[in-house]
């Protein structure tokens, strides 16, 4: 079945998806907004059509080292939400 995603439907075609978060296991592993508290990295359940994350707008949000952390920490177990991460 042909699926078309863009944006928030791109990141839900994967198994885990990424969420919004700057922090893994407490540590700022992105740039964040100083007038916003620092929240943890979410990964979540997508729809499970493709077996990678996707993070669409990364150079935007300068996000690409937290989606590395959550792959990190998913090969270590030392983060709560995204040790299911892959």
């Amino acid at each position: 079945m042909p699926y078309l995603g863009v944006s928030a439907g791109a990141m839900v075609a994967a198994r885990r998806a990424l969420g919004c978060g700057t922090r893994v296991g407490g540590l700022p592993v992105c740039p964040e907004d100083p007038d916003e508290p620092g929240r943890e990295l979410e990964v979540g359940e997508g729809i499970g059509l493709i077996d990678v994350s996707i993070d669409v707008h990364v150079a935007q949000r300068g996000s690409l080292s937290a989606h590395r952390a959550s792959r990190a920490a998913a090969r270590c177990g030392t983060c709560g939400r995204a040790t299911a991460a892959r």
